[in-house]
């Protein structure tokens, strides 16, 4: 369960990070969305069955603090939402 992401003074299109998830056999990332524009995701599932959310500022990103979430869908019952704090500057 990733904390967050954190960044300093990244330029817009920039990557911020990737998230690797791992779990239970069978259980998979479904999609991973950000609560800003300024933020955008892709997934990607590993030969090994984890999965792989990677983390960019859009090309649009207007300059100044991002304080938003990411949220990412899994199949697990237990926990079909993963949530992840993102917090940086845009310059």
């Amino acid at each position: 369960d990733p904390a967050r992401i954190q960044f300093e003074a990244a330029a817009a299109g920039a990557e911020l990070g990737v998230i690797k998830l791992t779990g239970a056999k069978g259980i998979k990332v479904t999609g991973a969305k950000a609560s800003s524009p300024a933020l955008e995701t892709t997934v990607q599932t590993q030969p090994d069955g984890s999965s792989v959310v990677r983390v960019k500022l859009a090309a649009a990103a207007k300059p100044g603090r991002v304080t938003t979430k990411i949220t990412i869908a899994t199949t697990d019952a237990a926990q079909p939402e993963i949530t992840v704090p993102v917090l940086g500057l845009v310059k």
